[in-house]
């Protein structure tokens, strides 16, 4: 029984202790009472048949068909098939909360503090771990690779396994009965959909009367009248334009459950307007001035040629966006991270010789700022230095361009360095990973038919919120059973690491690794911890190191370890070799060497070979120490160096003979860079290096 506020009487253990008998709750609370009361009595040694009848009630809420219409009966095995403008099969929302899904979730009293806790409760889950197991893997499993009907296969299948083996458990035979045995309905729970009108963005909820034209009044006083329906020979109805919302309020809530969430919102305190720096910088002052360089003739076709042919040999890291044939071709539809590769790679190479000395001064200054922005981790010092050369990369092209150029994009580099004081460095909130989503949306795979909208907002939700569901399943399932969860949902890894690091993450310390590379290179050994997100290391096979180049590793560790008395591998251990370089992307890198007077550091670049892991029992370490090291041949060095203040080294082509310098510990490595053949004034062939910022995965 209800009322007419859409409460109803629960008459659980707990509400049924007062003299009416029974509280007035809302629908969200009334199931969870049930569900504590079912847990109570599992765990008070009661009957499991209680569980069971519950299990079965909600099979048969959620298993309905859907039927589009009298000539096309479809199973509900087959609901994957359908056009997408079913809501409420494609989401599993249940009619009577269909209008009070934002309300219930506002709903939180006291003794309903747990509700928000509890939005992937599994209590559809089954007892039993196995069982469980099954059920997490095949919707994780469904939701990642089967489309359409394969989904009812899969289910048919493995319930036929379960009663080849004896097994009384049964998986539910549609795909939105095992989402919500395993809660994975939950994350669409908050979504509606609405029909837009494609002219004035007018929207109309569907569970209204909707007209067949846009009535929305114009300020000229005259209707809209865009249709809003395709014109169809069926009795069914196909919006022109749908619009799909999923709760804030739903959202919010799911991640206040995540730990440490609400301390990292209390940092972002806002104080100005965010500046996106893809938008601002790349898609906006570098391909204007590119614009700008060719209407005024400082780039012609002839310098676009010449450039491209440079271009191709230039060989960039793996995090850098290649630019083909694009430079030759006039920049044709080029993507910020295309333009960012220009910025930071290209143009400091290819522009010295055919722009006018003041531009490419100018835009020096500015590739500088760009390079301390777009790092993930800034200093102050670096911070006010990019600061300084957006200014004074302004000021000087008020002469050099005239008021005309100027706009207001180019005013707000005045304001990101508040931007970074207030929100801290641009990877946190640059629009790249938003833009990335463009890609991911685009990989799903629908069934080609009307309402794909639907199918976009349900699968990138389920991939949202996959993380947190996981970090409820895994304490129910069996450990050994965990792994293959994990790496079933291996994208959602990331989100997950909190609650799965290991004994070698928590030792790990951000600031000592960032530190490695500059500041304390002198005292790493090699075998300090490495980012979480490095490990397992994928070893390969044992293998016994040549000869020559165990001598240098013998080498290295007498002097690391300042001790002469080490003695060969017979004694010393053996070396696994785990990642050989396939291609030159990724594997060029500069470190910094103390210069033969000890008073300062120079950056050497070089080309690593293969990376490798050796493991030692020796006196100096007193247990087993695994080092991790990078096998690397280095430039031979040019002491004159012409381009250094337009970020640009040049070595000579052709490696030095190896050494003890050849073993590198990996956490030494200071950048990736860009190299390519140059020639230089006198027609000698040299290696143009270009240091880029380290990009580091926790």
């Amino acid at each position: 029984m209800s009322n007419n506020n859409n409460n109803s009487e629960c008459k659980c253990s707990k509400c049924s202790s007062n003299s009416m008998g029974f509280v007035l709750v809302s629908t969200q609370t009334l199931r969870r009472h049930a569900q504590q009361d079912i847990v109570r009595q599992y765990q008070s040694g009661s009957s499991s048949s209680v569980i069971e009848v519950m299990s079965n009630d909600n099979d048969m809420e959620i298993d309905f068909e859907y039927n589009v219409d009298a000539e096309d009966q479809v199973e509900d095995m087959h609901t994957e098939d359908l056009p997408l403008f079913g809501i409420d099969s494609l989401f599993d929302s249940e009619s009577e909360d269909e209008g009070v899904i934002e309300a219930t979730i506002l709903d939180i009293s006291d003794d309903e503090s747990d509700d928000v806790r509890e939005h992937f409760s599994s209590s559809n889950m089954p007892v039993n771990p196995t069982h469980a197991f099954i059920a997490s893997f095949a919707a994780f499993f469904i939701s990642k690779y089967v489309v359409n009907s394969g989904g009812a296969v899969l289910l048919k299948f493995l319930n036929e396994v379960l009663a080849h083996f004896g097994q009384s458990f049964h998986l539910p035979l549609s795909i939105n009965g095992v989402n919500s045995m395993t809660s994975l309905s939950d994350v669409t729970r908050g979504v509606q959909r609405f029909v837009a009108c494609g002219d004035c963005n007018k929207v109309y909820e569907e569970s209204d009367v909707v007209p067949e034209c846009c009535n929305f009044e114009r300020l000229s006083g005259r209707e809209c009248g865009n249709a809003l329906f395709f014109a169809t020979s069926r009795a069914l109805t196909i919006p022109k334009k749908i619009y799909m919302y999923n709760s804030i309020i739903k959202t919010l809530s799911i991640l206040f459950c995540r730990p440490g969430f609400e301390d990292t919102i209390n940092h972002w305190i806002i104080r100005c307007t965010v500046i996106n720096l893809m938008h601002n910088l790349y898609l906006g002052t570098a391909k204007r001035i590119m614009k700008k360089w060719r209407s005024s003739g400082l780039i012609t076709d002839a310098h676009l040629a010449e450039m491209q042919l440079d271009a191709d040999k230039l060989v960039l890291p793996e995090d850098y966006t290649p630019l083909g044939t694009k430079i030759g071709r006039g920049f044709p539809f080029m993507k910020a991270d295309e333009w960012k590769s220009w910025c930071l790679v290209y143009s400091p190479v290819l522009l010295r010789g055919r722009l006018p000395e003041a531009h490419l001064s100018n835009w020096t200054t500015f590739v500088n700022a760009c390079q301390y922005l777009s790092m993930p981790s800034i200093s102050m010092a670096h911070l006010d230095e990019a600061h300084q050369s957006l200014g004074a990369f302004c000021r000087e092209c008020e002469k050099l361009y005239k008021a005309p150029f100027l706009s207001p994009n180019m005013h707000l580099h005045l304001h990101l360095r508040e931007t970074v004081l207030n929100f801290g460095p641009v990877y946190g909130y640059w629009l790249f990973s938003f833009e990335r989503c463009n890609g991911i949306l685009k990989n799903y795979a629908t069934n080609r038919k009307d309402g794909f909208e639907g199918t976009y907002m349900k699968k990138y939700l389920e991939e949202a919120y996959q993380g947190d569901l996981i970090c409820q399943t895994l304490p129910i399932i069996r450990p050994e059973h965990s792994a293959i969860i994990l790496e079933l949902t291996a994208s959602t890894a990331n989100s997950i690491a909190t609650f799965t690091s290991t004994a070698t993450s928590i030792q790990f310390d951000i600031n000592a690794f960032l530190d490695s590379p500059e500041i304390n290179f002198d005292i790493v050994k090699g075998n300090e911890p490495l980012p979480p997100s490095a490990l397992p290391l994928a070893l390969k096979g044992e293998i016994s190191m040549d000869e020559s180049k165990y001598e240098h590793l013998l080498e290295y560790y007498c002097k690391t370890y300042d001790d002469q008395t080490l003695v060969h591998y017979r004694q010393a251990g053996h070396s696994n070799n785990f990642s050989k370089t396939k291609n030159q992307r990724g594997s060029f890198m500069q470190t910094l060497f103390e210069t033969s007077d000890g008073r300062s550091t120079k950056p050497y670049a070089g080309q690593i070979q293969y990376l490798f892991v050796n493991t030692t029992v020796n006196s100096f370490a007193g247990h087993a120490s695994q080092h991790v090291f990078a096998y690397v041949q280095w430039y031979k060095e040019v002491l004159l160096q012409p381009r250094a203040g337009e970020g640009v080294e040049v070595n000579k082509v052709g490696f030095e003979d190896d050494s003890m310098n050849s073993i590198l510990p990996v956490h030494r490595i200071c950048y990736p860079v860009a190299v390519g053949e140059h020639l230089d004034l006198e027609g000698e062939v040299q290696m143009c290096i270009v240091p880029l910022p380290r990009k580091i995965y926790i």
